[in-house]
């Protein structure tokens, strides 16, 4: 994991897969330092941003849902 400037770059551990995290997601993946619910997570992110909770809601489920099948996240 590398990070620059509010970006977040997380790498899977053969180095083929990457994502670049802009700030909401670099938050979000901090967040991730220990296991946390998808309740959690969304009041974490809703109490920084201002966007309606099911909208933050979904994008965290996507997120994570993108780690997982990338095998950068264990649920």
């Amino acid at each position: 994991m590398a990070a620059e400037g509010g970006r977040t770059v997380i790498m899977d551990r053969n180095g083929k897969t990457y994502f670049g995290l802009d700030d909401v997601g670099s938050r979000l993946w901090a967040f991730l330092d220990r296991p946390r619910t998808i309740k959690e997570l969304t009041g974490l992110l809703a109490s920084e941003y201002d966007a309606p909770v099911n909208t933050i809601a979904s994008d965290v489920l996507a997120f994570l849902t993108q780690l997982r099948k990338a095998k950068l996240l264990e649920i």
